[in-house]
């Protein structure tokens, strides 16, 4: 039997349907309304089974006059249908009336609890209002998508108690001043690309600037490659749990982030630069998995995470400080603790500053130092060859130094160890002396400086140097002693 009566749900109140769909009718030339005052709250709930959601719908038996469907200003629709809640269709969501027929506010609360996967449905207007979207699933495992472009204004926030929230790449939150919470264990997904410098992601600025981040909740950037540079920009300035770039693409982040509580996981074929911005520190950990890329800038010990660290097979982490453009005076430090997969150095001011600690490339990795590149390094025991040197040998990396690369010894009393087939510049820095492992294979494909120390060839010992060979005016020494030799071919 249909209900054909207005009907109307009180501020303050909170109303659910028993057991069963309710079916609604009117009489000819009579408009009956169903109304959710301000204040009031209408739950669709299920059928007897627990799990059938309930809608509110017009006959289709003798159908008379209108029903029309109006949720005004400061309600709350608690939606149970995986359809979410319906404007444009009559036939779907919890609201199954005619589109004209149907009046939602955007200043409500559109909370959704389905028991499986869910959409919202297209209720929301692209326009920015204080409305409050919350996820609320049956569990973190159900996710619940945006089915229509919207955007958030304060006091109202996109709340994710439990599951995972997914925008598309044609449905987004875009930017606004609302608010951003996430419970333990839940998930927010943004495959959407920034498009300017100043799209942010997530593109709420957080109510007073702050995201309410608990527990072990993610947001996850997971554009595909792009036009752009730069494909997402992350917001800065922000406290973040755990933080996931994936799909493909370069991520990077708009200004250093307040602090990282969790993991950072860079995946599939994403690439990560945070330049020189901080990311992460103490309580950050760094995972790395696919043929992903981490890259990043600035002085002092890099990258920034400071607790456990997964690199995977395939991984590249890249160190960019300093360039023969923009020349940088802090050395950009190598963090010792983590075993990498593959390291290539850009940077001319990138290196070590320990005279023992080495840097770990697991087996099958590779260890490159770029065209105009420069490692600087302190180890005693030299750049490579052995698992005490600066580049530690035990899993036998592939080292390359390409063309117009430099190693720089720059740290005290260092032996000079043989690389094979030639160092392209070697640049002799720091204090002490420096010796030759070799007594005669020592060879220089480009250039030799001494800009400070004293490089000694000991006796019968031999240099093989290609092109110049450069000694300071102050502060540098090179001695050869007795039959010592200095090759120069060019």
């Amino acid at each position: 039997t249909a209900v054909a009566i207005p009907m109307a749900i009180k501020g303050t109140s909170v109303r659910a349907f028993a057991t069963q769909d309710l079916t609604t009718n009117s009489i000819a030339g009579y408009t009956a309304p169903f109304t959710v005052e301000t204040g009031g709250t209408l739950h669709f709930g299920w059928a007897a089974d627990g799990t059938t959601p309930l809608v509110l719908k017009k006959t289709t038996t003798s159908p008379a006059g209108t029903n029309t469907f109006i949720s005004q200003t400061g309600t709350t629709l608690i939606s149970t249908s995986l359809d979410g809640l319906q404007k444009a269709s009559g036939t779907t969501g919890n609201v199954q009336y005619a589109s004209s027929n149907k009046t939602f506010d955007q200043t409500a609360v559109f909370w959704y609890v389905g028991k499986n996967d869910q959409v919202t449905g297209d209720v929301f207007t692209t326009g920015g209002t204080a409305k409050t979207i919350i996820c609320d699933l049956i569990d973190n495992t159900k996710k619940l998508t945006l089915s229509s472009s919207t955007s958030i204004t304060a006091p109202g926030l996109l709340n994710i108690i439990k599951g995972q929230f997914f925008e598309s790449t044609t449905a987004l939150i875009t930017g606004s001043t609302g608010g951003l919470t996430m419970e333990d264990g839940t998930r927010y997904v943004i495959p959407s690309l920034s498009s300017s410098a100043t799209d942010f992601i997530p593109r709420m600025d957080g109510l007073s600037s702050i995201y309410n981040l608990s527990g072990n909740s993610t947001i996850e950037l997971n554009g595909a490659d792009g036009a752009s540079v730069y494909d997402q920009y992350l917001r800065g300035s922000r406290n973040y749990r755990n933080l996931t770039f994936s799909t493909s693409g370069t991520k990077t982040i708009s200004s250093a982030i307040s602090s990282i509580t969790g993991t950072i996981t860079v995946a599939d074929a994403a690439v990560l630069n945070v330049d020189d911005k901080g990311m992460g520190g103490i309580g950050t950990n760094l995972t790395m998995t696919g043929t992903s890329q981490y890259i990043t800038a600035g002085i002092g010990v890099k990258p920034d995470a400071s607790e456990t660290y997964n690199l995977g097979t395939g991984t590249k982490v890249t160190f960019t400080s300093g360039s023969i453009a923009v020349p940088i005076l802090t050395l950009q430090q190598i963090r010792l603790a983590p075993n990498y997969y593959n390291i290539d150095v850009l940077g001319n001011n990138v290196g070590t500053n320990t005279a023992t600690g080495p840097v770990k490339i697991q087996s099958g990795g590779t260890f490159t130092v770029k065209s105009n590149g420069v490692f600087k390094h302190s180890n005693t025991a030299g750049f490579s060859g052995s698992n005490v040197t600066a580049i530690d040998n035990t899993n036998t990396p592939t080292i390359s130094l390409e063309a117009n690369s430099t190693i720089d010894y720059a740290g005290a009393d260092q032996t000079i160890t043989l690389f094979s087939p030639a160092y392209r510049n070697l640049t002799i820095s720091g204090t002490g002396v420096k010796t030759l492992q070799n007594a005669t294979a020592t060879r220089v494909e480009e250039d030799l400086k001494v800009d400070a120390a004293k490089l000694l060839l000991n006796t019968d010992q031999v240099i093989t140097v290609k092109k110049g060979v450069f000694i300071a005016a102050t502060g540098a020494e090179f001695e050869i002693l007795n039959n010592a030799q200095l090759i120069q071919i060019d």
